[in-house]
C-alpha cells in the first residue's frame, strides 16, 4: 500500500494512487470486520441475540469511506484531462506486477473466512475482481 503511494506519486499514476487508496480501505475494514465477528457473537442479558447490527454498521462505515475514496479519484482524473501528466512506465509496470502477487495472496488468505462470515466473502470478492481488473497495463 505504501509503496503504491510513493510509486503513484512518484511516477504519475491515479491508477496506483486509485488501487492503494482501495486496499488502504479493505485493510481497515477487515481488520473492523474480524473485530465485529468477534463481537456479534457475544450476547449479554441485555442483547440476548448479541451485537450483529456491528456487522451491518461496519459495512456501512466500509461503502461510505469507499464512495469517499471514489469521489477524490473522480475528481483528480477530471483535473489530469486538462493538465495530462507524464507516467513512468517502466515503474509502473513493477510495481503493478508486485500487487498483482500481493493480491493473489490475498485472495488465498481470504478464501477461507469468507465460508464462516459475508463480510470477508464480500472481502474476497472486493479482492478478486482488483485481482482481475486491478491497475495491470
Amino acid at each position: 500500500m505504501i509503496v503504491e503511494v510513493v510509486t503513484g506519486l512518484l511516477t504519475g499514476s491515479l491508477a496506483l494512487l486509485a488501487h492503494a487508496g482501495h486496499m488502504l480501505t479493505d485493510t481497515v475494514f477487515l481488520v473492523l470486520a474480524l473485530a465485529t465477528m468477534r463481537l456479534s457473537g457475544r450476547s449479554t442479558v441485555e442483547h440476548t441475540y448479541g451485537f450483529h447490527r456491528t456487522e451491518v454498521l461496519a459495512a456501512l462505515i466500509n461503502a461510505l469511506t469507499l464512495w469517499g475514496v471514489s469521489v477524490w479519484v473522480l475528481i483528480e482524473a477530471y483535473r489530469r484531462f486538462s493538465a495530462v501528466p507524464e507516467v513512468d512506465g517502466q515503474l509502473f509496470l513493477i510495481v503493478s506486477s508486485i500487487g498483482l502477487v500481493v493480491n493473489i495472496a490475498a485472495l488465498w488468505t481470504l478464501h477461507g473466512a469468507a465460508q464462516k462470515n459475508s463480510t470477508p466473502s464480500r472481502a474476497l470478492s472486493s479482492t478478486w475482481s482488483r485481482t482481475c481488473w486491478g491497475p495491470w497495463p
